[in-house]
């Protein structure tokens, strides 16, 4: 089952605004999100997200 996220949940997650994500969503950048039929707020889905988080990963030395 897919577990959806809102923006409020995402803001909390990566730290970001809800201002910078409704920029990233405008022009279309960094988070995929979805429009449900007949509702204009956004979804995101979790394990997009998660994999979105794991792939900016960076190594640091020890």
């Amino acid at each position: 089952m897919t577990e959806w996220m809102t923006p409020d949940e995402l803001a909390e997650l990566t730290g970001l605004s809800q201002k910078t994500l409704a920029n990233l969503r405008s022009e279309y950048r960094r988070f995929p999100f979805y429009r449900i039929e007949g509702s204009r707020a956004p979804l995101y889905k979790r394990e997009e997200i998660d994999a979105i988080i794991e792939a900016s990963r960076i190594e640091v030395r020890p």
